[in-house]
């Protein structure tokens, strides 16, 4: 089985993209948000009903624009867990490889992510043991794993601040390292130029 998983703020709840605040109020930041997931959402709807779709949000998925997202999109509701953002990536991870062949995880923020690119994802774990999407800020917007374990590793690291230290950790353990296209996410005003 393949778990997708996509990672977002609840933008009615969640008070997203903070980091905009001197740009648009609340109410912009939260209608930019909902627009960047609807995006995603638009991307993947049609892919192949084996792969298992997973929305997870923070701080709380008990929001009625959410739940209406979840049955429009055939989406699997999970609240994240953990006190940081790194926390939470590495819990889904562990979760949800326990029971898939491959897990992909995607940020909700980059919106001209294509189905392409989230298919390219799933076959290059084919032959790697990661696959990473690099963002041109020095983050990255997906990380796929097909080894439960390699979460473990994960879990005792400090790694996920930066594309390139996550790669470099999973080269260091001898794992083959997939590379995707480079791709804007939006978390700046000025991320919002030339998207």
């Amino acid at each position: 089985m393949i778990s997708l998983n996509i990672f977002t703020k609840c933008p009615n709840t969640g008070n997203p993209k903070t980091r905009m605040s001197m740009l648009l109020d609340k109410k912009g930041r939260s209608s930019l948000s909902q627009e960047m997931l609807l995006c995603i959402l638009s991307e993947i709807k049609d892919m192949n009903a084996s792969i298992k779709k997973c929305l997870w949000v923070y701080p709380d998925y008990n929001d009625p624009w959410i739940e209406s997202l979840s049955k429009e999109y055939e989406l699997i509701l999970n609240k994240q867990v953990g006190e940081t953002l790194s926390s939470r990536i590495i819990q889904c991870l562990l979760m949800e490889s326990k029971y898939s062949e491959k897990t992909i995880l995607i940020g909700s923020d980059v919106p001209s992510l294509t189905k392409e690119t989230i298919m390219k994802s799933i076959t290059s774990l084919d032959n790697n043991d990661v696959v990473l999407g690099p963002s041109y800020d020095g983050g990255f917007y997906l990380i796929g794993i097909k080894d439960n374990r390699l979460c473990k590793h994960l879990l005792n690291q400090n790694r996920l601040k930066s594309f390139l230290d996550l790669k470099d950790y999973f080269e260091s353990i001898e794992k083959k390292v997939g590379l995707l296209d480079k791709y804007k996410d939006i978390d700046n005003p000025e991320d919002l130029l030339l998207i």
